[in-house]
């Protein structure tokens, strides 16, 4: 190990909990807030989801960084909201209304101890802090299914997450949702940064998914004074993703390739409007009328701890440019 890795060297604490205080189904016994007196399911019954959630995670810098003095960090999630089945409620068949708030707190420890502030952060060691403190509205989508489930339409306010979709079973930020998004970059954005979007899936067949969608592109939406905000005042254009999803976790592994244009113009981060390292000539960036990338990801469960479905050992890779 270099002496660079071991003056930069962070323990992060992968101590996280979670309190899930809803169910998928009207078994709410072993919930935190059980049935509420049969209440809970009396909801459940009429079409009306209550969902709530709270998450905490840890940091602590161990040795070096950029800042080398010892700290614990601590960030925390409390997430609010309602999954509607407006079949339930309205006979609109295989439709759903979502709405999610999430207040998140707290420092984190990538950002006070390891990197320079003047350098630029890309990603977090405390995945619950990101976007910063402040309570956004993070889904109002509408979602119904047509042609017996093939056919998934999602209109509203939500993230990219779908796209490149990781789950996020670390602290690590960059292993939670798209990897461009799990950034503190300023042209894509996952949960709960929600912007105006359109989004539909089409299953080809129970191996082969194909999405596309239409994504608001708006920096201003990572400001806190916006993060309830619902018209389109500061846009700077358009993300239009695609993304092939084919095979399953459990057999041949699934596999994710997809890609995105964005009509938002951007600044060079190598060359000046001379075409010349900026770094060197301190001249203005060149800009870009567009810009795009790509991903490709794969992941299969190859065992199951105690033959559990639901606790599978997992083997994963991604790409993402």
């Amino acid at each position: 190990m270099s002496q660079l890795v071991k003056k930069t060297l962070l323990f992060t604490m992968l101590f996280s909990t979670s309190c899930f205080l809803y169910a998928q189904n009207s078994e709410y016994e072993n919930n935190l807030t059980g049935d509420w007196n049969g209440h809970r399911t009396k909801l459940n019954n009429s079409g009306i989801e209550v969902i709530g959630n709270y998450m905490h995670e840890f940091g602590y810098n161990l040795n070096g960084g950029f800042n080398k003095d010892k700290k614990l960090e601590y960030a925390n999630e409390i997430l609010i909201g309602t999954d509607l089945d407006l079949d339930k409620i309205l006979s609109i068949p295989n439709a759903n209304l979502k709405i999610i708030l999430t207040n998140r707190n707290g420092k984190d420890i990538t950002r006070t101890r390891l990197i320079d502030p003047e350098g630029g952060q890309l990603t977090s060691a405390q995945e619950v802090w990101g976007r910063g403190s402040v309570t956004r509205l993070a889904e109002l989508s509408y979602r119904q299914k047509f042609i017996d489930n093939s056919i998934d339409l999602r209109i509203g306010r939500f993230g990219f997450g779908e796209f490149g979709e990781f789950s996020c079973e670390f602290q690590n930020l960059l292993f939670c949702g798209n990897t461009s998004g799990s950034n503190t970059g300023s042209l894509i954005y996952n949960f709960p940064v929600s912007q105006w979007a359109a989004q539909v899936k089409y299953k080809l067949n129970d191996s082969v998914t194909v999405q596309t969608a239409i994504f608001e592109q708006n920096p201003s939406l990572q400001e806190n004074d916006n993060a309830l905000r619902l018209n389109t005042k500061g846009s700077k254009g358009v993300i239009l993703p695609i993304e092939f999803i084919a095979g399953k976790l459990d057999q041949q592994g699934l596999f994710r390739f997809g890609g995105y244009y964005s009509t938002a113009k951007a600044e060079d981060v190598y060359l000046d409007i001379n075409n010349s390292p900026k770094a060197l000539t301190k001249v203005d960036s060149k800009e870009h009328n567009q810009r795009y990338g790509y991903w490709g990801m794969y992941q299969k469960n190859i065992s199951y701890l105690f033959n559990d479905p639901q606790r599978p050992l997992q083997l994963f890779t991604q790409l993402h440019y």
